[in-house]
Parts: C-alpha cells; structure tokens; sequence
C-alpha cells in the first residue's frame, strides 16, 4: 500500500465508526519495526501495538 492508501483506508474506517489508529514513521518499510529491536522509533511503534492488542483483548 502507498501512503495515500493508508490514509485512506484509516478515513473511511474513521467515518464508518470503526476505531482506527494509524501511525506513521517515515522512511521505514512494511515490517521494518519488527527488524529494529532497540531503535526508539521501533520501540514507541510496537507500545502502540500492544497497547491496542492490551485495550481490545486484555492482557
């Protein structure tokens, strides 16, 4: 997916009442938080991920 894509596709989730989170890093690849252990960008991207796993599923 291009950026406008995701955009997208997080607005019309938005405006269909979905609850939709959309975090952006830029220059970093599809799947590039999962190869990038340590890196701050890497770190704040995966808290984003399980905090929404942690509300919506439970611990």
């Amino acid at each position: 997916m291009m950026m406008n894509d995701c955009i997208a596709s997080h607005v019309k989730l938005l405006k269909a009442g979905a609850e939709s989170h959309l975090y952006i890093t830029e220059g970093w690849g599809h799947g590039t938080v999962w190869n990038a252990p340590g890196v701050t960008e890497a770190t704040d991207a995966l808290n984003v991920i399980w905090n929404f796993f942690d509300f919506h599923l439970g611990n």
